[in-house]
């Protein structure tokens, strides 16, 4: 395929991404008002702007602004048989993918076993406005990047730009959780063994290169 995608492809991304703004559009209103909370042990009802204290809620912002700077070239490329989207739009839609599939794995790996173990509602963590952003939305992004958005193979190399995102809120959160102004909601010290800290840092970062390289790994091929 080259540097070009075809128009089926650019109009169900187009729809896609549509929906990817729509929805985060709506749960973030609901968190800003009180309508939503995040679910995380030890979270408590993060409302207001403190609703971006979560991950969860900036990967999924940060692949709504991805969603919306592709949607402009999808509008554009309409009806072109040949469609060609910048490899910079591919580059910021892998950021979002790699940050909401880390979001959804360590939902479903860590958080959902530790709800269930300390509280048994872990039904609450795929519920209201969480049933998109822990589930549907990451979903349909790392699909979306893998087997949609194929206009330019991208390499490992580039991979770490889908890592960008996680270090600098990892290293907001610790300077949170050292001075004590955010609880450890993450479980990121494992009950305060602050210790624990660079293992934990490593073990994520990595965890989300890997993701990140997965994406690439499907969305190369899907681009031969």
């Amino acid at each position: 395929m080259g540097d070009t995608m075809n128009k089926k492809k650019n109009l169900i991304l187009m729809f896609v991404n549509l929906f990817l703004i729509v929805t985060n559009i709506y749960v973030v209103y609901k968190g800003l008002t009180g309508g939503a909370t995040i679910g995380q042990v030890g979270a408590g009802e993060m409302h207001g702007f403190g609703y971006f204290k979560a991950f969860t809620v900036d990967s999924n912002v940060l692949s709504a602004v991805a969603a919306l700077v592709c949607l402009v070239f999808n509008i554009k490329n309409i009806g072109k048989d040949k469609v060609v989207i910048p490899k910079w739009v591919e580059k910021i839609y892998l950021m979002g993918a790699a940050g909401v599939f880390l979001t959804i794995l360590t939902v479903i790996v860590f958080l959902t076993p530790l709800r269930y173990i300390k509280t048994g509602d872990w039904i609450i963590l795929y519920s209201g406005s969480l049933f998109f952003y822990h589930l549907v939305n990451p979903i349909v992004v790392v699909l979306s990047m893998m087997f949609l958005l194929n206009s330019h193979k991208l390499t490992y190399k580039e991979g770490l730009l889908g890592v960008i995102p996680m270090i600098v809120y990892a290293l907001v959160y610790i300077i949170m959780i050292m001075t004590k102004t955010w609880s450890d909601f993450y479980f990121f010290t494992f009950g305060n063994k602050y210790f624990l800290i660079p293992l934990v840092f490593i073990v994520v970062v990595s965890i989300n290169y890997g993701l990140s390289c997965l994406c690439i790994k499907f969305h190369n091929k899907a681009t031969e």
